[in-house]
C-alpha cells in the first residue's frame, strides 16, 4: 500500500507541475492545484474524511455533537466542515485577461507580452511609458498611443479596451490596415502597427489578445465546486427539515452517480432525529445507533483501501477535467489557425506562394504526428519488454513456462523427465512460439490502430481528414478531390518465420533405488548408535553388558517388544517419505532447470528477434503510408499551382498571429499527450 501510495503521490505531482504554467492565468488552475494540495493532505494523513454539508454551520456542529459525544471517531476519522456554495457562481463575475503582444522581426524569435488592465496604458519609445518600445523603432513617438479600459457591470458584457493617438504622435497608427482616426474599441485579434502601414524594422506590430466571454465561461463551467464537497470518504448532508436547496439537490445527484460515496441525509437533529442512507437507487431511514456502530466497525484495512480507491478515482476524474479544457483551447486554436490560413489563401486566384505555405503547414502537421508516434511506440515497446509489469510478454512467458507440469516417463528401458504443457500435444517449444506469435501479433494490431486512430491526437486518420479540410477551403479552384487510402491491417507475413533452436525439454533421469537410499540412511544411524556404544564403553560401560541388558528387557516384556516393534515401523514409514520427499525434490531442481534455460532463451528469442521484426515492420508500414500521403499531397499541390497564379496579396500582418497560434497548440498538444501518460498510470494502479 504504502508503493501505491508513492506511485500516486509522484503522479500527483507531476499533474501539478504540467497545470503550474496556467495557474496565474486562470481561475479554474487555481482550484484544480488547491484540489491537488487537498488530495496530497489527505493520502498522507491515515485517517479516513467525513464531511459535514449544511448551509447552518451551527446545525451541522449540533449532529457531530450527537453523532461523536465521546470524541472516540476522531482517532479514525477527520472531520471537515463547508458550506454550500450557494451559487457562487452564478455570483461571480468572470476576469478577462488582455494583451499586447509585441511581434518579433524576421530575425527574431521572441514575443515582449503586454497585460493591460482597466486602469490604461501608454505606448511610446520614452522610458516612462507602461509599454515602452524600443529605439530602434524610429517611427515611433515618444508618446505614440493609448489604451483606456472599460468595466462593465453587466455579467454577459465583456470588459473593452479603447485606443487613441497620442497628440505627440507623428506617423499614425494602423489597426489592421487601416489609419486609426478617433478612437478604436479593440477586438481580439486585431494587429496594431505603429508609424506605418506594414510592420518592418522601423515600425513595429503589436497583437491584441482578450479570449471571448464565452470562453473564460466554458472553462469555468469545467470546474465544478459541488464535486469538491464531495470528495470524502464519508458524507453527512444536514438540510433544514423545511426541505432540500437546490444545492442540497445537486450534491444528492453526485452522491447518485457515486457507488464508493457512503452518504448520509439528516432532515432533523432533533427528537426524532431522521437520518437517511443515499445509495444509488434510494435512500432510506437508518438509526443514530447503526450509524454510529458503522463509523466505529470499519478496520485499518478497509480505511487504507477505501481512502487510496477515492483518491485515486478523484484524481483521475480532475485529469479529465483538465484535458478537456486543454482540448477546448486547442479546438479553438485550430479552428482560428484553419480560419487565419483560409483567409490568407481565401479568393479565385490562389499564388504559388500560398500552395508553398499550405504544403509546409501539412508537413509540420505531418512531422509533429510522426514525434508523437514515434516517442508513443517506443513506450509501448519499454512496457511490453518491461518485466516487471504484469501484462509484459516477458511476464506472461515466465507464467506460461512456470505452468509447464514435470513427468516422469520409461521409453526403451530407460526413465526420461520431460516438460509438458496441459492438454497440448505439441513439443513445448512449439507451443511457447505459438504463444509468443500470438500475444505479439494482438500488440501490433492494438498499436497500428493507435497509430491510426489515437497516437498524436487522432492519428494518421486525424491528419489525413484536417488535410482534406485544409486543401478543399483553399484550393477550391481545383476540380480534383485529395485521398488517401490507409491500410486497415498491418501485414506481417513472415514476421515470425525463422529456424530457431530448440531448447531441451527432455533430459535422461536416473532416479536412486530405494533399497540405496535406505541402506545409505540406516547406515548413517547405526554409525550414530555405535558411537553412543562407544562412548559407554569409553566411560567404563561394557558395550557387550548393554546389549545384553536391552535384549533381555525387551524379550521378557511383551509390551517392550510391542513398543521396539511399533517404533521400527514409524521409523520405517519415515524413512519411506524421506524418500519420497527426496526423489519429488530432484525432479523439481532438474525441471526448474529446464525451466530456467526455457525463460532464458525465449527472453532473448523475444527481445532481439520477435519484436525487433514487428516493430521494424510497424515502421516500414508507416513509411509506406507517409510515401503515399506525400505524394497523393504533391499531385493535388501540382495540379493546384498549375492552375493559380501569382497575386500581389501581402500576408504579412497575419504570419506572425499564426505563428503565435501555431506556437500554443502545439504545446497544448504536448500538455495533452503529458496528461494522457499521467491518466494511464492512474488507471493502471487502480486496477492494481
Amino acid at each position: 500500500m504504502a508503493i501505491r501510495n508513492s506511485q500516486l503521490l509522484t503522479h500527483i505531482q507531476e499533474l501539478k507541475q504540467l497545470i503550474a504554467e496556467d495557474f496565474c492565468q486562470s481561475q479554474f488552475f487555481q482550484q484544480i492545484d488547491q484540489d491537488l494540495d487537498q488530495i496530497i493532505d489527505d493520502l498522507g494523513s491515515e485517517k479516513l474524511a467525513i464531511h459535514f454539508l449544511s448551509s447552518d454551520r451551527d446545525l451541522a456542529n449540533s449532529f457531530h455533537r450527537l453523532l461523536n459525544p465521546n470524541q472516540d471517531l476522531e482517532q479514525k476519522y477527520q472531520f471537515r466542515f463547508h458550506e454550500l456554495p450557494n451559487q457562487l457562481l452564478q455570483k461571480q463575475k468572470s476576469v478577462r485577461p488582455a494583451f499586447l503582444v509585441l511581434q518579433p522581426l524576421e530575425n527574431e524569435v521572441k514575443q515582449t507580452r503586454y497585460t493591460l488592465s482597466l486602469e490604461g496604458a501608454l505606448i511610446g519609445r520614452e522610458p516612462e511609458c507602461d509599454i515602452y518600445i524600443p529605439d530602434h523603432y524610429t517611427c515611433v513617438s515618444g508618446r505614440h498611443l493609448e489604451v483606456h479600459g472599460y468595466s462593465t457591470n453587466d455579467h454577459g458584457s465583456p470588459d473593452q479596451w479603447q485606443v487613441q493617438n497620442c497628440a505627440d504622435c507623428r506617423n499614425g497608427t494602423y489597426i489592421n490596415g487601416e489609419l486609426l482616426v478617433g478612437k478604436h474599441i479593440l477586438e481580439s485579434g486585431d494587429r496594431i502597427v505603429l508609424g506605418d502601414r506594414l510592420s518592418s524594422s522601423k515600425s513595429p506590430q503589436l497583437m491584441f489578445e482578450c479570449p471571448p466571454i464565452s470562453d473564460e465561461i466554458s472553462i469555468e463551467a469545467n470546474y465544478n465546486p459541488y464535486r469538491r464537497l464531495v470528495n470524502c470518504d464519508i458524507l453527512f448532508l444536514v438540510v433544514d427539515s423545511k426541505g432540500e436547496s437546490l444545492e442540497a439537490e445537486k450534491i444528492l445527484h453526485l452522491v447518485s452517480v457515486n457507488a464508493e460515496l457512503k452518504a448520509f441525509l439528516i432532515t432533523s437533529i432533533y427528537e426524532p432525529i431522521e437520518v437517511f442512507q443515499v445509495t444509488q437507487q434510494e435512500k432510506f431511514p437508518i438509526s443514530l445507533e447503526a450509524l454510529n456502530q458503522q463509523l466505529a466497525s470499519i478496520t485499518e484495512k478497509q480505511n487504507s483501501s477505501t481512502k487510496l480507491q477515492r483518491i485515486l478515482s478523484q484524481t483521475i476524474l480532475i485529469t479529465t477535467e483538465v484535458s478537456q479544457v486543454f482540448s477546448n483551447k486547442k479546438e479553438k486554436l485550430e479552428q482560428e489557425i484553419e480560419k487565419v490560413k483560409a483567409q490568407q489563401l481565401q479568393g479565385h486566384r490562389k499564388s504559388i506562394e500560398d500552395v508553398s505555405l499550405l504544403s509546409k503547414a501539412i508537413n509540420e502537421q505531418k512531422i509533429g504526428l510522426l514525434r508523437a508516434i514515434e516517442s508513443s511506440v517506443s513506450h509501448a515497446k519499454q512496457d511490453l519488454l518491461d518485466d516487471f509489469l504484469a501484462d509484459s510478454i516477458l511476464q506472461k512467458i515466465q507464467e506460461l513456462v512456470d505452468s509447464l507440469e514435470a513427468q516422469i516417463f520409461k521409453q526403451e528401458g530407460k526413465k526420461y523427465l520431460e516438460l509438458r504443457a496441459k492438454g497440448v500435444e505439441s513439443n513445448v517449444n512449439d507451443f511457447i512460439v505459438q504463444f509468443c506469435e500470438s500475444e505479439l501479433l494482438k500488440w501490433v494490431d492494438e498499436e497500428w490502430r493507435k497509430i491510426l486512430k489515437e497516437y498524436g491526437n487522432g492519428g494518421l486518420e486525424s491528419l489525413v481528414e484536417s488535410s482534406n479540410r485544409l486543401l478543399k477551403k483553399v484550393c477550391a479552384n481545383s476540380n480534383k478531390d485529395f485521398t488517401v487510402k490507409i491500410k486497415r491491417r498491418l501485414e506481417l507475413e513472415g514476421a515470425f518465420q525463422a529456424s530457431l533452436r530448440r531448447i531441451p525439454v527432455r533430459i535422461e533421469y536416473q532416479q536412486e533405488p530405494a533399497w540405496i537410499y535406505f541402506f545409505k540412511r540406516i547406515r548413517g544411524s547405526v554409525f550414530q548408535v555405535m558411537g553412543i556404544l562407544f562412548l559407554f564403553s569409553f566411560l567404563g560401560v561394557s558395550r557387550p553388558n548393554i546389549i545384553r541388558t536391552i535384549n533381555k528387557q525387551i524379550s521378557g516384556s511383551l509390551f517392550l517388544s510391542i513398543v521396539v516393534l511399533g517404533i521400527i515401523t514409524c521409523l520405517t514409514y519415515n524413512l519411506y517419505k524421506s524418500y519420497q520427499k527426496n526423489r519429488d525434490l530432484e525432479i523439481h531442481k532438474s525441471a526448474e532447470k529446464i525451466r530456467q534455460d526455457l525463460k532464458n532463451y525465449y527472453y532473448r528469442v523475444v527481445k532481439n528477434h520477435f519484436v525487433e521484426r514487428i516493430v521494424q515492420r510497424l515502421e516500414t508500414q508507416l513509411k509506406e503510408e507517409i510515401n503515399s500521403f506525400d505524394e497523393s499531397i504533391k499531385a493535388f499541390l501540382d495540379i493546384t499551382s498549375r492552375s493559380s497564379v501569382v497575386t500581389n496579396h501581402s500576408q504579412v500582418d497575419t504570419k506572425s498571429y499564426l505563428r503565435d497560434c501555431q506556437d500554443q497548440t502545439k504545446r497544448l498538444e504536448k500538455k495533452l499527450g503529458n496528461l494522457q501518460r499521467i491518466k494511464d498510470k492512474l488507471q493502471r494502479l487502480q486496477s492494481r
